[in-house]
């Protein structure tokens, strides 16, 4: 199973492809199909930030910065 954090980037970078398409999509409720799947990838790129969060007592330091900074993006 991949880092928590990779997929977490992995899904906000399918977001913001997502969020793109949506501006210039025709017909118009093609856009909102497409806006409605970005704002899912982002829910789940948060869900996956809180169970690393979850995780981080069990981790190092340095993983415990990089879910902080991941959160903050």
């Amino acid at each position: 199973m991949q880092d928590p954090l990779n997929r977490a980037d992995h899904y906000r970078n399918e977001a913001v492809k997502y969020h793109e398409l949506a501006k210039y999509a025709q017909p118009a409720f093609l856009g909102d199909f497409y806006r409605r799947i970005a704002v899912r990838y982002m829910f789940m790129a948060e869900d996956l930030l809180k169970e690393a969060r979850a995780l981080a007592p069990q981790s190092d330091d340095r993983s415990r910065r990089r879910i902080a900074e991941q959160h903050q993006l």
